[in-house]
């Protein structure tokens, strides 16, 4: 099972929101406290991917997978800061 924890904050400080499975759109109309938020990434299971944009659009470089990443600025680069709205389990990426 795939599991990553979004932090709002660096050092894994603030909300948080645990995800499972791919997220197309961090700024759905249920839940989109993340959308444009996370600072910091822990990564329980699974290899992860990031994107800028909703519904995959739009790639951050790398991927990160189990490990702590407590500045993702420092991490995914500058164009990762507050600025994730999807995610997925490279294991999920469309062939």
């Amino acid at each position: 099972m795939a599991h990553v924890i979004l932090f709002q904050y660096p050092n894994f400080r603030g909300d948080h929101k645990h995800v499972f499975q791919a997220e197309a759109n961090l700024n759905s109309e249920f839940d989109d406290f993340m959308n444009d938020k996370t600072e910091a990434i822990v990564v329980i299971e699974g290899e992860w991917e990031f994107f800028i944009d909703w519904n995959y659009e739009k790639p951050l470089k790398g991927t990160l997978g189990p490990g702590l990443y407590p500045n993702i600025r420092q991490t995914l680069g500058d164009a990762a800061y507050k600025s994730i709205s999807s995610l997925r389990p490279v294991s999920m990426r469309r062939k």
